[in-house]
């Protein structure tokens, strides 16, 4: 590779990487993963079967957020990966605390924090898992701006420095 060649590599590299914003990915990412929670709980409540295909929204939306952020850098598609996990695990406790008689506000107030765990891991099955891989996939997927395959060449290169 000439060297005029690798110039334009590091300069493209480091503005791709200019570009990167972090902090409103994370925050952006954490709102949508609390978002994300109500209706993944209200899915998981009235049809349990449904359970992979609202836990593969949840990594959609919250992937579609921290991609917001235009990373190119790993640490974003960690963020997804962490907020969708997190948010599958409130709507989880969610659909627990709707389902249990009596207001949200009681059940919260009265039942224990490990109870309510426990009820959540009662409902642990084989297939849960691949959920939750289906959905950090999903998250991880769409966290991660879209490079070009110069692009791709230009951060190979600048990360083999």
């Amino acid at each position: 590779m000439r060297e005029e060649d690798k110039q334009r590599n590091r300069e493209l590299a480091e503005r791709l990487y200019s570009e990167e914003r972090f902090a409103p990915a994370l925050v952006l990412g954490g709102i949508t993963a609390v978002i994300a929670a109500i209706p993944f709980a209200f899915v998981v409540a009235a049809m349990p079967l449904a359970y992979g295909f609202a836990a593969a929204g949840v990594g959609i939306a919250v992937g579609l957020s921290v991609g917001l952020g235009r990373g190119v850098s790993q640490k974003f598609a960690f963020v997804a990966a962490a907020w969708t996990l997190l948010s599958i695990l409130l709507g989880s406790v969610t659909s627990i605390v709707f389902a249990e008689p009596g207001s949200p506000l009681e059940v919260l107030t009265t039942t224990p924090l490990p109870t309510l765990f426990g009820k959540v891991w009662q409902g642990f099955t084989i297939a849960t898992p691949v959920y939750w891989l289906i959905a950090v996939f999903s998250a991880v997927f769409f966290a991660r701006r879209s490079l070009t395959r110069a692009e791709k060449l230009a951060i190979g290169l600048r990360e083999l420095r």
